[in-house]
Parts: C-alpha cells; structure tokens; sequence
C-alpha cells in the first residue's frame, strides 16, 4: 500500500501546481456560491483542509519548506477549527495571522521556484495562477485583521453589515480581488488609513505581479526557442 501511495505521488510530481490550483479554484470560486450557511461553513473547512494537503503536497521534496509549511498549515488548521467552538476574542485573531503566513509563504515560494525555472509547462504556468490566487486569499485574511483591530475600517453596504464569519469573509474576498485587479467597483470602502494602506500595496503588487511574471514567460520563451 506505502508503495502505490508512493508510486501515485511520483507520477504526478508534474501535475503538483494543478493540484493546488483545482484546491484553490474550489476555495476562492466555488465556495462563495453556497448560500447555506451551515453547509458552507463544513465546505469551507473541506476546501481549506484540501487547500493545505494540496500545499504540503507541493513542497514535499524540499525538507526545510516541507516541515515550515506543514507546521503552519497544522497551526492553521488547528486554531481555524477553534474559532468556532468558542467566543474567544483572541484566536480568530491567531487563525488569521497563521492563514496570512501560510498563504503568503506559499506564494512566495511558488513564485521563486517559477522564476528561477529554465522551461516553460502546462503545470508551471498552472503554478502562476496559483500565485495570484494566493496573493488575493492572503491579503483578504490581512484586510480581516485590520478589521478585526479595528472595527469599521471599512464602509460596506447595508445589507452586507452583521454577516457571520464566513459570509464577512467571503465579502472581503470580493473586495481583496477586486482590489488586486483594480477594477475598483467602489461598493466597498477602506475608511482607515491601515486599510487604505494595504489596499493600494495589493493594487501595486498585483500589476507588479502581473508585469514581472509575462516579462520572464516571454524571456523563457525566447531562450527556449535560441536554444532550439
């Protein structure tokens, strides 16, 4: 049996960034459309468990990444289970630092193994599109923070305001990818100046993002056709 689990994992050591991104996909997309609110409180643990195994899975090889990932994704995974068996002021608090860690050591590392690639593939560029997820995911978790220090640092609808855990989360969701596309809608305001801060570094970050990724596809591409 250890030997087939291993034998499965080996022979989709190319598909390690689809993965992930079929994990993220469900998390980031999918998981909004469920209106139930008890039932997607259970699928948002199952996509964010499935998220974090997809992680480990991707830095497996690399023993330092390996056990920091696995240690945060734990930590992560542990202290989101917390938040809702109790009122505690502190650990959603926790939970989002450790979710703002995990997503951002992942996008960052991601990012690095991308650029420092010699070649260009389908599960590659599967691997760039997990970093502009991750980067959207992190910075909602940030904007929860802030939030969360300071109530009202963002002026939402009416019909948006007294929403549970989940359904705040999924409306600062929104705003994060709206934010890091810049398409600006304007429904949703960031009133402190902590949140106006961070609104304008992910803006800034997802056009730098964006600029850098196609400069080195196309500088890959160029060297892969010289080498040819």
């Amino acid at each position: 049996m250890a030997r087939f689990v291993a034998d499965w994992f080996e022979a989709r050591e190319d598909q390690k960034y689809s993965i992930l991104l079929s994990s993220l996909v469900l998390l980031v997309v999918l998981n909004p459309l469920i209106n139930d609110r008890e039932l997607g409180r259970y699928v948002w643990d199952f996509f964010l468990l499935y998220t974090l195994l997809a992680a480990v899975y991707v830095v497996r090889k690399k023993q330092r990444q390996f056990l920091l990932v696995l240690l945060i994704a734990s930590s992560a995974l542990v202290t989101n289970s917390l938040v809702h068996l109790g009122d505690s002021e502190i650990i959603p608090l926790i939970a989002f630092s450790f979710d703002v860690l995990f997503f951002g050591f992942m996008a960052v590392s991601i990012l690095n193994e991308i650029l420092s690639s010699d070649s260009i593939t389908t599960d590659r560029l599967c691997g760039a599109v997990c970093v502009y997820f991750l980067i959207g995911v992190c910075w909602s978790f940030i904007y929860l923070i802030i939030e969360w220090c300071i109530p009202n640092s963002f002026s939402v609808p009416l019909d948006l305001v007294n929403l549970d855990d989940r359904e705040s989360f999924k409306t600062i969701q929104y705003y994060s990818f709206v934010t890091l596309t810049t398409l600006g809608f304007g429904d949703i305001i960031p009133l402190s100046s902590e949140a106006r801060t961070f609104s304008w570094l992910e803006a800034i970050t997802g056009q730098l993002y964006l600029a850098v990724l196609i400069g080195r596809l196309i500088g890959l591409h160029i060297s892969s056709g010289l080498r040819k």
